[in-house]
């Protein structure tokens, strides 16, 4: 009998503080949510004040012969509303040796958020690795330098008839 008492007071202590905990988790669960909210409103007021930029480019080809044209086309886009850019009207297109430095640079104008263009591989070039980075001056406000659009390990052979791949 006293085991029963136990129980059913143990039982009616539960009941009664059932309401209690799911109130305070109810209130855990708002605080949450309000800091995410509060943290999304941010970022996107963030995005409205200082808008950013993310260029893509699309090649004709995945493999070059020296003395080739490597052809492109850029999308330049703002990374927020992922639709074309507006902020900037020219596009820096370099390519790079193995060793970073500066082969060729192009400044291309920007409509409509794209444009298109072309590299040419001299005859002087070694074989390698060698990359395409494209970036707007826009970009530059951000420091987005260490990371515009960069086509990593394009290998241009200069021995006739072997392909140039880009991996």
């Amino acid at each position: 009998m006293r085991n029963k008492l136990i129980k059913n007071q143990l039982l009616l202590f539960l009941l009664c503080l059932l309401p209690g905990l799911y109130s305070l988790s109810a209130s855990v669960e708002d605080s949450v949510y309000r800091k995410l909210a509060s943290f999304v409103t941010n970022v996107e007021a963030f995005n409205r004040l200082y808008p950013q930029e993310k260029v893509y480019l699309h090649f004709d080809n995945t493999g070059y012969y020296v003395g080739e044209r490597i052809w492109f086309k850029a999308y330049v886009l703002s990374s927020y509303a992922h639709c074309y850019s507006t902020y900037s009207r020219i596009l820096y297109v370099e390519l790079l040796s193995q060793e970073g430095q500066v082969l060729e640079t192009q400044r291309l104008r920007i409509e409509d958020g794209t444009c298109h263009g072309s590299l040419e591989l001299k005859p002087g070039y070694y074989a390698g690795y060698y990359e395409v980075r494209a970036y707007t001056r826009y970009m530059l406000n951000f420091g987005n330098i260490a990371h515009p659009y960069e086509k990593e390990k394009a290998a241009f052979f200069s021995v006739p008839n072997l392909p140039i791949v880009f991996t």
